[in-house]
């Protein structure tokens, strides 16, 4: 059982899901961080008007589909700074990229705060992505709706402490990319050593 407060229905334009109004409920702030709603901190760009057809198996771009297949390509980008990729209709799907395209079923958007880093917020969501998927609503085709995900709320920390969070993640992923090249050269490696099978 679930209480919800008036006032919460009221900013949630009377929306009765109980998904929403717990994901909502569920950020509250530590010391050094305050709250705040995505809406107040991001600006959502303009949404482009291709299909999945549009992408190409070669490009200098990257094309995001919603898609779980192989990667398409664009030699045109739509979006040429950082921005977060968000998916209109599958859930989990959270990407970060500048210089890229992809269709018109993705929510799009940066920051319009100076003081707070794109990236941060990316990375943020990323590690709460079960709150995302909870806004998502529908059975067949789960949706989210462009009002719901600006009314998700989030830590926001100092400036600073946001390019120390930054910098882990950074530092975090580059040591997987190098054990994953450690990994691919001892396969090509052990690939070369296999004896000559003679006919």
């Amino acid at each position: 059982l679930m209480t919800v407060d008036y006032k919460d229905i009221i900013e949630t334009n009377y929306v009765l899901s109980y998904k929403l109004h717990y994901a909502l409920s569920l950020v509250k702030p530590n010391d050094g961080y305050y709250v705040s709603r995505l809406a107040d901190i991001i600006k959502i760009e303009q949404r482009t008007k291709n299909n999945a057809s549009y992408g190409l198996i070669q490009g200098n771009y990257r094309f995001y589909t919603n898609s779980n297949g192989s990667y398409q390509f664009i030699n045109t980008p739509f979006y040429k700074n950082m921005t977060i990729i968000c998916s209109e209709s599958f859930q989990s799907k959270l990407n970060i990229d500048n210089n890229y395209s992809c269709t018109k079923h993705f929510h799009n958007f940066s920051s319009k705060i100076k003081k707070i880093s794109t990236e941060f917020i990316y990375y943020y969501l990323k590690q709460s992505i079960f709150l995302i998927d909870m806004l998502y609503i529908g059975t067949i085709i789960p949706n989210l709706n462009r009002f719901f995900l600006s009314s998700l709320k989030i830590h926001v920390p100092k400036d600073t402490k946001q390019m120390e969070i930054i910098k882990r993640r950074h530092d975090k992923i580059q040591k997987y990319k190098d054990k994953l090249h450690s990994k691919t050269i001892d396969i090509e490696n052990k690939i070369n050593d296999l004896p000559i099978i003679k006919t």
